[in-house]
């Protein structure tokens, strides 16, 4: 092997500091507004839609809808004890969102979010997560950068 004992964890943790630190400044989390709209405009219009990007894109995406927070990524004895790992995002992320109307009797339209294929809850957004209660987490108004 290339790499020896706890090398191979070592160097995934820089990768991971690497992209965690240049992708997920507030400003670039404050794009994923434009995202996040575009996933619920698709979804109210009972669309399907398939987007292929890499971590320029999720990294926003993800931060948005509260998946990715912001204190730092800093360095810790065991390694593998932290929220962010590189494979949520580029091409081996993997993040589904499907919106069910009269689900289980629920008022409203339920949106599940599967993130490499399991089932996930968007932070503040309830249980079960409805498409109204996105529209009011993520208004169209916030996403005005003209302004």
């Amino acid at each position: 092997s290339l790499l020896r004992g706890d090398e191979k964890d070592v160097l995934g943790y820089f990768i991971d500091m690497v992209h965690f630190h240049s992708k997920s400044t507030p400003a670039r989390i404050k794009s994923g507004c434009v995202l996040i709209r575009e996933a619920i405009r698709t979804l109210r219009g009972g669309e399907a839609s398939f987007y292929f990007t890499h971590c320029q894109a999720q990294m926003p995406f993800y931060g948005t809808i509260g998946l990715v927070q912001n204190p730092p990524l800093k360095w810790k004895d065991d390694l593998n004890d932290r929220d962010y790992f590189g494979d949520m995002v580029g091409y081996g992320g993997a993040l589904t969102m499907v919106a069910m109307d009269q689900c289980s009797g629920q008022q409203g339209t339920v949106v599940q979010t599967f993130l490499h294929e399991k089932l996930i809850e968007i932070p503040g957004c309830g249980d079960p997560c409805t498409l109204e209660r996105l529209e009011e987490m993520f208004p169209a108004s916030e996403c005005n950068y003209s302004a």
